[in-house]
């Protein structure tokens, strides 16, 4: 005779979570961060860091702990990382690209892990743009005309860079290091 468990998806979730979490005290924080607007490929640059044998990224992209659930507990960020018996030598990383909107994120980030590498995309504002309208134009979530809404997106990528200007003030200037990566068409 033969035992069958009834197990669905949403108990099998909970239990994971709650081992995640009771397991947090025991798991390090991250010592990159992936960070950019939408469409600049920060979710490319997380799956590729994440092949390299040494990187260990967060087990959820987008853990969002800086900038929407910054009141709960550290420990309930830390559950996305490996367990610090295994985390050694290891780059430990975690992508959250709105991190670049939320004014109070810079300071949390470095008050939480100062010691943190932040890694900030960049694009073209003005491909980056039509990119963004092109995918909201694809899922139907884009209704205006591409000239308004580049007119009314540039404001954003005004509002960015000044940020960022503010932000860096958090980080010393020794550990800053902008690249510059232009695209070439062959």
């Amino acid at each position: 005779m033969y035992l069958v468990l009834k197990i669905n998806c949403d108990h099998l979730k909970q239990m994971n979570n709650f081992i995640n979490i009771s397991t947090s005290f025991l798991r390090v924080l991250p010592n990159y961060l992936i960070i950019g607007a939408q469409k600049t490929g920060t979710s490319s640059l997380f799956h590729y860091l994440s092949m390299h044998p040494q990187v260990i990224n967060s087990n959820k992209k987008e853990v969002h702990y800086f900038d929407k659930n910054f009141e709960r507990p550290l420990n309930w960020y830390k559950q996305f990382f490996p367990f610090k018996f295994i985390a050694n030598n290891y780059a430990i990383g975690e992508a959250t690209p709105n991190y670049l909107y939320h004014p109070f994120v810079a300071q949390r980030i470095y008050n939480t892990i100062p010691e943190v590498k932040l890694i900030i995309i960049l694009r073209n504002p003005v491909e980056r743009v039509i990119s963004h309208y092109f995918q909201a134009v694809r899922k139907n979530n884009e209704q205006r005309p591409i000239m308004q809404a580049l007119i009314e997106e540039d404001k954003d990528e005004i509002f960015i860079f000044n940020e960022l200007k503010k932000k860096s003030i958090c980080y010393p200037k020794k550990r800053t290091r902008f690249i510059q990566i232009k695209e070439s068409i062959c």
